[in-house]
């Protein structure tokens, strides 16, 4: 659920975005750009939080 929800608020967000008389690269740049942010997001967690996190979870 973690990787599914981040990636159908991406879709949907670009989507909303995206205007019909677009063309097709607008909307995979939105997409580019949304996902590069979350996985830099991701990225940047500290690691001991996570496993704080993943512990608390068990």
């Amino acid at each position: 659920m973690l990787l599914v929800n981040p990636a159908c608020t991406v879709l949907r967000t670009a989507y909303l975005q995206w205007q019909p008389g677009d063309d097709v690269q607008r909307i995979l740049g939105l997409l580019d750009s949304a996902f590069a942010e979350i996985e830099a997001g991701v990225l940047d967690l500290p690691r001991s939080r996570v496993g704080v996190a993943s512990h608390e979870c068990h």
